[in-house]
């Protein structure tokens, strides 16, 4: 009976410090619970270049995130060249970006109208 006691007072204890261990959530995580059906710009890295799309964070998954079009808008998408000063723009209906690209994602305060 001693040693029962000892597994499971041992077990106790380390419930109870895997209940005080919380890692931070991981990058997809957050996505999801802060930015996911929200609209957001996404600096990203596409064949060379640095591209910025703002739309509608539609699907973040495994490998992925999907950007689309809201209130019948297309994804906007600026693409930057180190050779020439001036950006090229883009529209599509929806962009699809690898998560290892991704440089930053920031949360887009919708105008009034959007919001209305």
């Amino acid at each position: 009976m001693a040693a029962e006691e000892k597994v499971n007072s041992d077990f106790e204890k380390n419930k109870i410090e895997l209940q005080a261990f919380n890692p931070s959530p991981s990058f997809r995580q957050r996505l999801r619970e802060k930015y996911e059906k929200k609209i957001v710009t996404v600096e990203f890295k596409c064949d060379g270049f640095l591209k910025k799309a703002t739309g509608c964070l539609n699907i973040v998954g495994c490998d992925f995130l999907e950007l689309t079009g809201r209130y019948g808008k297309k994804v906007s998408i600026e693409i930057f060249r180190s050779f020439c000063k001036n950006t090229i723009m883009e529209k599509a209906f929806r962009v699809n970006i690898p998560i290892d690209n991704v440089c930053s994602v920031e949360l887009k305060t919708p105008c009034k109208p959007c919001v209305e």
